[in-house]
């Protein structure tokens, strides 16, 4: 863990990369630089409930499938649906039913923050898709804003009989993918 403070919460399979999840109104973040401090949210770290099988409700044959879904998760959240975008991923996004709605709830917060700083959102980007053999893929999207820019990593990963969504992150942080540019060039 490095110098930054990680808070964590019970989320399922789930990591997601954003500011601060837990906080009073009167302390939300305003700037780019407060939005750009990771929390972690692991199923695994908190649980005190017993643990219960979860199972994907609907089927990914490919990752080609996984991209389209992604696309709608996307599209929804750019028309600042984040319910509607929840309700796309969720037959495939084993987590239970009380932590996507937490999630949901978390996300439509910290992208209202967002959205005070950076702008309205005006359309998303897929920039790159990488595939750790046929196991995981990593789609990575920017969303584009007003007067900036929110990076969105969703994983997928492929089970015996399905591909599943295993984690959904955003930040502001996109000097990695300059990198990646550079590297090529």
């Amino acid at each position: 863990m490095n110098s930054r403070t990680r808070n964590t919460i019970l989320i399922g399979v789930l990591i997601l990369s954003c500011p601060s999840l837990s906080f009073a109104e009167d302390t939300l973040p305003a700037t780019k630089t407060e939005l750009s401090t990771p929390t972690s949210l692991s199923y695994h770290e908190l649980s005190s409930e017993p643990e219960e099988t979860l199972s994907a409700s609907a089927l990914l044959i490919s990752p080609e499938e996984a991209t389209v879904l992604s696309r709608v998760f996307m599209d929804r959240i750019v028309a600042s649906n984040v319910p509607y975008a929840m309700d796309a991923v969720g037959p495939y996004f084993p987590i239970r039913p009380s932590q996507r709605l937490k999630l949901q709830d978390d996300i439509a917060a910290q992208l209202e923050i967002a959205e005070r700083g950076m702008g309205k959102p005006l359309g998303y980007v897929l920039v790159k898709q990488e595939a750790i053999g046929d196991l995981l893929v990593r789609l990575t999207f920017l969303e584009r804003c007003q007067w900036d820019v929110i990076r969105w990593t969703l994983v997928f990963y492929r089970t015996p009989t399905t591909w599943v969504m295993t984690s959904v992150n955003f930040d502001v942080e996109i000097d990695g993918l300059f990198e990646d540019v550079e590297t090529r060039n």
